[in-house]
């Protein structure tokens, strides 16, 4: 399958990928596993995780006439006594479509 990047809504958060879906598979019939990869940076920043995750319905895409898939990336930080998510641009994932 392939997939082409496409455009995030404006006011997209920061971290939000939009990938169009061809060879005729639509999101509604299929399954998308992500999984971050770690490439060592380097980064602006130094996080204590990293996660990235499919977005069901791909609310923040821009939809068009083309089925798309919202991945949005997100950075887990140290504030203070918890962990703080933050929506990032710098985490590196892959990701699988798997069609029904």
């Amino acid at each position: 399958m392939n997939v082409a990047l496409a455009q995030a809504r404006p006011g997209a958060p920061e971290g939000t990928w939009c990938f169009a879906l061809t060879n005729g598979v639509r999101e509604a019939e299929a399954s998308v596993v992500v999984s971050v990869a770690n490439t060592g940076g380097p980064y602006r920043q130094r996080f204590l995780m990293q996660e990235a995750q499919w977005m069901l319905g791909a609310p923040d895409c821009a939809r068009g006439d083309r089925n798309v898939v919202e991945i949005r990336s997100t950075a887990l930080n140290d504030e203070g006594a918890k962990l703080a998510a933050l929506p990032d641009n710098e985490v590196a994932f892959a990701f699988s479509v798997l069609a029904r």
